[in-house]
């Protein structure tokens, strides 16, 4: 994980979408950069990533999940 400079509550992390170990409701964001079209489960990728949101809201990004 990477702390942004001058950011004070934001923590940049690479991980493999489909083994993701953090504890559920830990994320504001998930940034899935061109991914999940590629994945040969893309629907329990996105389930995993749901469960470790804080709160569920839609994006209207394709690649943003942004729940707050």
């Amino acid at each position: 994980m990477k702390k942004l400079r001058g950011i004070g509550n934001t923590t940049i992390s690479y991980a493999d979408i489909t083994k993701l170990d953090y504890p559920n409701e830990s994320f504001d964001k998930v940034v899935a950069g061109n991914v999940i079209h590629l994945l040969d489960d893309p629907y329990a990728a996105l389930e995993g990533v749901v469960t470790r949101m804080q709160e569920k809201r839609k994006s209207n990004h394709p690649d943003l999940y942004q729940y707050d």
